[in-house]
């Protein structure tokens, strides 16, 4: 009877073991074997199963590079909905996407650097992996630059200066967001300010209220000169003057 209950506990504790895989794994580094009992008590089937638990261990070629074409037709569609390739490397929209955008120019200098050993044990393989010349025409063509750092890298306060140079040259601060990535960022600190980022209205709003920066848009004030005129002819006409009161502010 002693005998037989201890297969039984042996028994329950290699099921137990199954079940838990991490406990599996802890003891099987500890004493150096799988689980415990398995080849004198269950046999080579649960032998089997056991082993299926054991997370499968991904060798070199397992961890593929992305593919080249899925990411090029991705970028596409950034450029089709923006109006360029200019990837933030923290897009959220498709994170995947900015990384692979940053990662082009690091590979980019390596595929220079190779051309310019001429040596056949550094030069880039054939492989969506890594750029070939076919590869950089075609991102070319779409307007990729390989020496345009990324837009987060430039610091907030180059920003500002050049958000300042718009305001003298346009006289206004509303930059569009088509107008390159100086739009993008004003667009952002416009979010920020919306969500009331907490550092960026204790460090980066008071700057940019210092200058009359405009966080938030009316859409009636984007009406056209010409309407505009029209509705000061139509006040002229019923007030007999031109002396528009201002707003309440």
């Amino acid at each position: 009877v002693s005998g037989l209950r201890n297969v039984v506990a042996r028994m329950e504790g290699t099921f137990r073991v199954i079940r838990e895989r991490d406990d599996v794994e802890k003891e099987a580094s500890e004493t150096g074997s799988g689980a415990p009992f398995l080849e004198e008590v269950l046999g080579s089937a649960l032998r089997q199963r056991y082993r299926r638990l054991q997370p499968t261990k991904r060798s070199g070629h397992s961890r593929a590079a992305l593919d080249f074409e899925d990411m090029f037709a991705r970028l596409l569609a950034f450029r089709q909905e923006f109006g360029h390739v200019n990837v933030s490397r923290k897009y959220k929209k498709d994170p995947q996407l900015g990384i692979w955008v940053s990662n082009l120019k690091c590979k980019k200098k390596e595929y220079d650097k190779a051309m310019k050993e001429n040596s056949a044990s550094t030069r880039p393989r054939k492989s969506s992996a890594l750029l070939d010349q076919d590869k950089i025409q075609r991102l070319e063509a779409i307007g990729f630059n390989f020496e345009t750092r990324d837009v987060n890298v430039i610091p907030w306060e180059a920003r500002l200066e050049s958000l300042k140079e718009y305001h003298q040259q346009n006289g206004t601060f509303r930059v569009p967001r088509r107008h390159g990535s100086l739009g993008e960022w004003v667009h952002k600190q416009r979010q920020l300010y919306n969500k009331r980022d907490e550092k960026f209205m204790e460090k980066r709003y008071p700057k940019l209220e210092a200058i009359g920066f405009e966080f938030t848009t009316n859409r009636t004030d984007l009406k056209t000169w010409d309407h505009r005129f029209e509705e000061l002819v139509a006040f002229h006409r019923v007030n007999g003057h031109f002396d528009v009161p201002c707003p309440p502010s």
